[in-house]
């Protein structure tokens, strides 16, 4: 229960997070996010979401880049989800 704690309070501070305001040092590169995949679907995203410091803010090629949803479009669980599907290990 704890861990959902914190991770729900990262995940509403990162979304709340200007990122004209938030130091690269803050921010993971994207490049440097490694995920195990012989875990199971629910263990690699909270690994994620333990792992990175800002779960809506990376650095991609050197650019800060912060993710934001369209109340209608997907949302962060199914987005998180194709990341850690689609990102080369």
């Amino acid at each position: 229960m704890e861990d959902y704690i914190k991770i729900k309070t990262k995940m509403q501070l990162g979304k709340s997070s200007n990122i004209r305001f938030v130091q690269d040092k803050d921010i993971d590169d994207l490049k440097d996010i490694k995920i195990n995949t012989n875990k199971t679907k629910l263990e690699r995203i909270m690994e994620f979401l333990q792992t990175v410091k800002n779960p809506y803010m990376f650095i991609v090629d050197g650019i800060k880049v912060k993710f934001e949803f369209a109340k209608d479009g997907p949302n962060i669980n199914d987005c998180i989800e194709n990341l850690i599907k689609n990102k080369n290990i």
